[in-house]
């Protein structure tokens, strides 16, 4: 079994000994029922999780390059108008100024 399965076998074999004797444990008859169980309950599960745990999209890194991208022109684009209209209102109340 070691040559098909590779170095781990012994540590795989030795953590699942005690669930291989719970098996032996369980009459024969009960072995399809028990695996069915099993089955349902984890299908069971993984639904529910599924259903009330939330995921939250995460964004390729081309999108979010494309978000990073229109944040900085809005950024840059805000501090010009910043500065343009700080200018507006210098040149329009020097003009006021002058005329009265």
């Amino acid at each position: 079994m070691q040559i098909h399965m590779g170095p781990g076998v012994d540590t795989i074999c030795t953590i699942l000994k005690p669930l291989a004797g719970l098996w032996l444990m369980i009459p024969d008859g009960y072995h399809l029922q028990i695996f069915t169980a099993i089955v349902v309950v984890s299908g069971s599960l993984l639904i529910i999780s599924r259903l009330f745990c939330a995921n939250e999209y995460v964004l390729p890194k081309r999108e979010l390059k494309l978000v990073r991208r229109g944040l900085d022109y809005v950024g840059n684009a805000t501090e010009r108008k910043k500065v343009l209209y700080s200018e507006y209102l210098r040149q329009s109340l020097s003009d006021a100024d002058f005329c009265e």
